[in-house]
């Protein structure tokens, strides 16, 4: 919890040692405190005369403090203590936006499906005694009620997650909290961090955008969404189901403050000829990605110095993406993505070529000027490609 900007002193009482009249900026006092301003202070503390009143010192003067003024007359005979009004809880208990007081996320597997969870901060589920106060859009939303969203060991290739790009490998899901006023405060998960609203998710279930909420029966596309953390979790596919499991968790790869980034992450891309045979790449054959809010970075390194499968073919060399173009970009094919890749082939032999977008919103082709590398670009047995790509998802 932050700290406050008020100062306090405990048990501290007095009274006036003179009357004061209604709109007095200052009071003398028989003790002042020993803290300085700024603090708060109330007069009729015990509400000898029905006058209690709060009221901001500013300053402190030899025998008095100075304070906005009062709303009421106030005398000798009532009690004046130092407090902590119900503004300053306030301000001590809102959180910037997408953060938590007493929460936190909690991922588990049971029966090979996934469960996130919102706990208080020791371990129990949120209740009227042991709330959790989140900020979501510019409003302190308090849960008194347990909350959490599973995924269960059958459900389709969710999030594409068990395609063949991913199947069986360490994903980072984002963790989300939403809200609106029929359905209250909901959790929800998914692959990417920067939505802030419902209307950014998409609805369908194999989808990468799409987001496992725990209640949508009222949501609106405008319902604001603030991601609260990053948790690690595996899907596998092993016929005829997705199974999901879970690390040991650590602070590399559970988050428990708002991200829309996640660490570098394994995939397989698939390549292909269409036509012809796709190379392999026997010595290294390394492929990561890490999301950045909207964007996705690409390293890619396939290197072969003998045997594997040479490349053959004509058409070009197309290597899916582990996660797909943003739309707007497929107006045409050979949207160019950002960065470079080097097509290198025996004796030195080789040229930069530019990522660009293929014929489907999920693969790349690399391009030189109007051609693209082909398959018998890469047909000899020293052969390999290196770069990078960048792209907006």
């Amino acid at each position: 919890m932050p700290q406050s900007p008020f100062n306090h002193q405990d048990n501290f009482t007095t009274n006036l040692t003179s009357n004061i009249a209604i709109g007095a900026t200052s009071g003398s006092l028989n003790l002042l405190p020993t803290v300085a301003a700024p603090f708060w202070i109330v007069y009729d503390a015990l509400n000898e005369n029905g006058k209690y009143e709060v009221v901001y010192v500013t300053s402190k003067g030899v025998s008095s403090v100075n304070h906005a003024a009062t709303t009421y007359a106030h005398t000798t005979s009532e009690t004046v203590r130092l407090v902590a009004p119900s503004r300053e809880l306030d301000l001590m208990l809102s959180a910037p936006q997408g953060m938590m007081r007493n929460g936190k996320i909690v991922p588990t597997v049971s029966s090979n499906g996934i469960t996130l969870s919102l706990k208080t901060l020791n371990g129990n589920d949120p209740s009227l005694t042991d709330p959790i106060i989140a900020r979501i859009g510019d409003v302190n939303r308090v849960v008194v009620a347990p909350l959490s969203v599973s995924i269960a060991q059958g459900t389709t290739n969710p999030m594409n997650l068990g395609g063949l790009e991913l199947t069986g490998k360490e994903t980072d899901l984002f963790a989300y909290l939403g809200y609106n006023v029929t359905d209250g405060v909901v959790i929800g998960f998914a692959r990417f961090g920067s939505a802030t609203q419902y209307g950014d998710f998409n609805a369908t279930a194999t989808n990468e955008k799409y987001a496992k909420i725990s209640t949508i029966t009222n949501a609106a596309s405008t319902d604001p969404y603030e991601c609260i953390g990053r948790f690690a979790a595996t899907v596998t596919f092993s016929t005829p189901n997705y199974n999901w499991s879970v690390p040991t968790y650590s602070q590399l790869n559970l988050i428990q403050k708002p991200t829309t980034e996640t660490r570098w992450l394994d995939y397989t891309p698939i390549i292909s000829v269409s036509g012809g045979t796709a190379p392999t790449y026997t010595a290294t054959f390394i492929n990561k990605y890490k999301i950045l809010s909207d964007t996705i970075d690409i390293r890619l390194q396939w290197t072969n110095s003998s045997g594997g499968t040479a490349g053959a073919g004509a058409a070009a060399l197309v290597s899916t993406l582990p996660f797909s173009v943003l739309s707007t970009y497929l107006a045409a094919n050979r949207s160019p993505l950002g960065g470079a890749v080097w097509v290198y082939e025996a004796a030195g032999t080789g040229a930069v070529s530019q990522p660009t977008n293929g014929s489907a919103a999920n693969n790349a082709i690399f391009s030189f000027n109007l051609t693209s590398a082909t398959g018998a670009d890469q047909s000899s047995g020293d052969r390999a490609m290196v770069g990078s790509m960048r792209y907006q998802i």
